[in-house]
């Protein structure tokens, strides 16, 4: 029985050219990514059956033990999501914002079915100026020490400002450690004020392979608003936002949870 090429070897009629606008750099990878696990593992499973998916979707410890019968599995892993950078209640004539959270890094292993303890990582929480205004990392999932994905990394809060100013927050994301594929986290959007008056933006959180960013926060002089959450597995929470006289400090959005998929086959 053939392996289903929606799983591993996605049609390449349903991606337009590399030169339309429409193809990130994020899918182009992972369309070389799965055509690379097809490769892989297509000779190894000849006449193989995909009998089982296992979810593990929910932040936790798990014991994963292979259904009867199965031989071989295929564990993808995603990193939890950072939460973005919190506010400071600012003032009159300053203005506090926060960057985004980074998503958590992406990881698969191929190989021989056997008990495993999945593990996957929580968001992390958005920051809270004065004391933490930084966002907190997210958690690493993992299955087994076979596939580990690191968590991302958390948002920049910005100290109050009189001033125009750009938070670039260029600052990498995380490894993904271990795996037979692997693909690095990246950082959260950057915040900024582009005036003096005390227009503020906040920092998008990243997205991941799996789920949307928390979106941008816009702030007009005394004015405030949290973060946004990340949505579905393994993305970034956005920073929050304070502008002026009024505005009290707010937290930036949590990241989200991070995913383990186990495919068994026989």
């Amino acid at each position: 029985m053939s392996i289903p090429t929606t799983v591993y070897a996605p049609d390449p009629s349903l991606y337009p050219t590399y030169s339309s606008a429409l193809v990130t750099d994020i899918q182009k990878a992972l369309y070389n990514l799965n055509l690379a696990v097809a490769t892989a593992v297509n000779p190894l499973l000849a006449g193989a059956s995909l009998v089982n998916v296992i979810a593990y979707q929910n932040p936790g410890t798990y014991a994963y033990t292979p259904t009867a019968g199965v031989t071989h599995i295929l564990a993808k892993t995603q990193g939890a999501g950072a939460g973005g950078g919190g506010t400071t209640g600012p003032g009159l004539g300053y203005f506090s914002v926060g960057c985004g959270g980074g998503n958590g890094s992406y990881a698969e292993y191929f190989g021989s079915a056997s008990s495993q303890t999945v593990t996957v990582g929580a968001g992390g929480n958005g920051g809270l100026g004065p004391s933490h205004k930084n966002g907190y990392p997210g958690g690493l999932s993992s299955f087994g020490t076979l596939c580990i994905a690191q968590g991302g990394l958390g948002g920049t809060g910005i100290n109050p400002s009189s001033n125009a100013f750009l938070c670039y927050q260029d600052t990498g994301g995380p490894s993904a450690s271990t795996g037979l594929f692997t693909v690095d986290g990246g950082p959260g959007g950057p915040a900024f004020c582009y005036d003096t008056v005390g227009n503020v933006v906040s920092g998008a959180g990243a997205n991941s392979l799996f789920g949307h960013g928390g979106g941008v926060i816009w702030r007009a002089p005394g004015f405030d608003s949290a973060g946004g959450y990340g949505q579905g597995f393994g993305s970034g929470g956005s920073g929050a936002a304070s502008s002026g006289t009024g505005a009290i400090a707010r937290t930036g959005g949590a990241g989200a949870g991070g995913l383990v998929l186990v495919f068994e086959f026989r």
